[in-house]
């Protein structure tokens, strides 16, 4: 199940992030490396990924907000 949610800056100045939160499910390491590769080629950069249990990838992922 994938999340996403927009932060501002504290301090209002700078750059916006939107954040996805996602399992991965894999049990090849190469599939892992197409999911990702698929993430970034849509923008996403992955920021942390927790060790799996089993075969689930947890991964949170940002990319900028697009100026309104």
């Amino acid at each position: 199940m994938a999340e996403s949610a927009t932060m501002e800056p504290m301090s209002g100045v700078g750059r916006r992030w939107e954040y996805l939160v996602e399992s991965i499910h894999a049990r090849q390491l190469n599939v892992l490396q197409q999911e990702l590769t698929h993430r970034g080629e849509q923008g996403w950069e992955l920021v942390c990924m927790q060790i799996p249990v089993g075969n689930e990838f947890e991964c949170v992922f940002k990319r900028p907000v697009s100026p309104t």
